[in-house]
């Protein structure tokens, strides 16, 4: 009777969070609240996305271990770890690893920070709930990015190549996407070569869903991530966009 009285609790409470769109940051906190152990949000490349104390974000790994997920009664895949906290003067505590994967690959890690108390299998109820609630969050923060990088490559492709009904339209269209055409830009325009072995058709086929042309973006946006006004992908074309304060024939440096 606990156990199910608990579950409805972690349930409603997530899925109250989730309807809301209240993110990742306050998932994780309603979750440090109902195990009463701090936890923290990683990346797939374990980089930190947010926590509920800053001090255990950096780690040392001491040692590694398989946890037994029949004693916590749980389906979720998930290991144990001893650590060092470096940033917490020093200390030594376990953490469980819990990874979360949806879409695309997308893969997130949820950390609990074993430092109040030990966890507990009632707990896995409220990390499971949770897990899930982070992992509907991920697809539809993939949805919305998937939408917006369309809109913003559909712009600039009708741009690059003339085919506007009206000045009226494009300035509609870039203003739901945060961009000020008013102002003056530089545009740099590049093609990608495929590698050796890897069929060209491919990426002209699938744009910014080709997992190639996706990292390029991606690394072109965190490179340049307070210079860029804009990005995209036609094709196997690739477009960056910079905020000038006037008119220059020089070319644009990175």
């Amino acid at each position: 009777m606990v156990k199910l009285k608990y579950f409805k609790e972690a349930h409603d409470k997530f899925i109250t969070l989730t309807l809301a769109n209240k993110g990742s940051e306050h998932i994780i906190a309603s979750l440090r609240k109902l195990i009463g152990n701090p936890v923290t949000l990683y990346d797939r490349n374990f980089h930190s996305i947010s926590s509920t104390d800053p001090h255990l974000v950096q780690f040392e790994v001491l040692e590694h271990e398989e946890a037994d997920a029949a004693r916590m009664d749980t389906e979720f895949p998930f290991y144990r770890q001893r650590v060092n906290y470096p940033d917490w003067d020093g200390r030594i505590c376990n953490h469980f690893v819990i990874p979360v994967e949806t879409v695309n690959h997308i893969k997130i890690h949820l950390v609990i920070h074993e430092t109040c108390k030990t966890v507990e299998a009632l707990d896995f109820i409220a990390i499971e709930n949770a897990a899930t609630s982070l992992s509907l969050d991920l697809v539809k923060q993939y949805a919305v990015a998937e939408v917006e990088m369309k809109f913003k490559d559909d712009l600039i492709d009708d741009l690059l190549h003339a085919k506007i009904e009206s000045l009226q339209s494009v300035y509609q269209r870039a203003n739901l996407i945060g961009w000020d055409l008013n102002k003056i830009y530089v545009v740099v325009l590049f093609r990608l070569r495929a590698a050796d072995g890897y069929d060209a058709m491919k990426t002209d086929l699938y744009g910014l869903h080709n997992p190639y042309q996706r990292m390029l973006y991606e690394s072109f946006i965190s490179r340049f991530r307070k210079a860029p006004f804009g990005a995209g992908a036609i094709n196997s074309l690739f477009c960056g966009m910079w905020k000038t304060t006037k008119k220059t024939n020089q070319p644009a440096c990175a």
